[in-house]
């Protein structure tokens, strides 16, 4: 069955949503009132869905730079998975120790930085290592080739 795509100003809406609860949960992890550890999960669950729910039903997108974008996130994503929670505890520990920031307008926008650094760190690491997969594989296959395993039954002995 096929449902009909939701108009662009519902999905705004729910991008719109998406972002509130975000700004919320920031808010409400600033004045130290909850536990973000135990909380976390579920927050950024509410906070995600509408956002992946607008990018779902969203029809394909025409921009050259949206596509570039996604090209080069969905390539780095392995990579930033795997390295942005240890890269951010890091940082943490070095540039904030167990100070506290306050819930203001400018430590918001100091959290970008490390964001950034997370991303480009990811990414240094993709063009180190992750890129040069298919080069790796290729020379591996010139020399070792694909010769089937040799195996000794217990019987032929």
């Amino acid at each position: 069955m096929v449902y009909p795509r939701p108009s662009a100003g519902l999905r705004g809406g729910a991008v719109l949503v998406s972002v509130v609860l975000l700004l919320s949960t920031i808010a409400l992890e600033g004045t130290h009132k909850i536990n973000p550890i135990r909380n976390q999960f579920y927050m950024d669950a509410i906070n995600t869905l509408p956002l992946l729910w607008a990018a779902i039903t969203a029809p394909p997108p025409r921009s050259k730079i949206y596509r570039a974008l996604a090209i080069f996130l969905s390539e780095i994503s392995f990579t930033l998975y795997l390295t942005h929670a240890p890269f951010l505890t890091i940082v943490r520990l070095f540039w904030l120790r167990d100070a506290l920031w306050p819930n203001d307008a400018r430590h918001l926008l100091l959290l970008a930085i490390p964001f950034a650094a997370s991303i480009l760190f990811a990414y240094a690491l993709y063009w180190v290592f992750e890129s040069q997969t298919d080069r790796i594989r290729t020379v591996l296959k010139k020399r070792f080739g694909r010769r089937a395993p040799v195996v000794k039954s217990a019987t032929a002995a």
